[in-house]
């Protein structure tokens, strides 16, 4: 009987991750200057490394690198976030978090112009969060919306050793 279950449970599981990355492959469309690479292995190293960083993030005594008033005009929301997230400005290539996603899906694009991909990903985030980061430098950044401004976290990976199973 528990077998049976276990199968359910893997074969409902898929199907959610096929709704998901379906809705995340409409959104990707929907954000000038991205296109779809391929969606990350949800158990990848990379999915582990950064998210354990995004971890840190979510503390309640996490200090963010940089802060913006929510009353800010969009035109400066937009300029805090390119100079926010430098560490993209000449790569063409960022794994992300696709935005407006009920589940977090992870994507590989291919961006072909940094200004036009993070204003894009701004007008179509419908919370105004969300989560790019470079594999190359291994640097993560974020955006956050937290009571009256949007806060700004970026890490490094600092080890390329292999995480401990957790």
């Amino acid at each position: 009987m528990g077998t049976i279950i276990f199968i359910m449970n893997e074969r409902i599981h898929k199907i959610r991750r096929k709704k998901a990355e379906l809705i995340a492959r409409n959104v990707i469309h929907l954000i000038a200057s991205l296109e779809l690479i391929e969606f990350e292995n949800e158990n990848s190293d990379w999915i582990k490394k950064f998210g354990m960083l995004l971890n840190q993030f979510h503390k309640f005594d996490s200090k963010p690198v940089d802060s913006i008033s929510c009353e800010s005009s969009r035109e400066d929301h937009i300029e805090w976030i390119q100079n926010g997230f430098d560490f993209l400005a000449n790569t063409d290539q960022w794994l992300i978090v696709v935005p407006n996603c009920d589940e977090p899906i992870w994507a590989n694009v291919r961006v072909t112009g940094f200004e036009k991909a993070i204003t894009s990903i701004w007008d179509v985030s419908e919370s105004n969060e969300f989560v790019l980061a470079n594999k190359t430098s291994c640097q993560i950044g974020a955006i956050f919306f937290e009571e009256k401004s949007y806060d700004l976290h970026k890490m490094k990976i600092e080890s390329t050793k292999p995480l401990p199973d957790t």
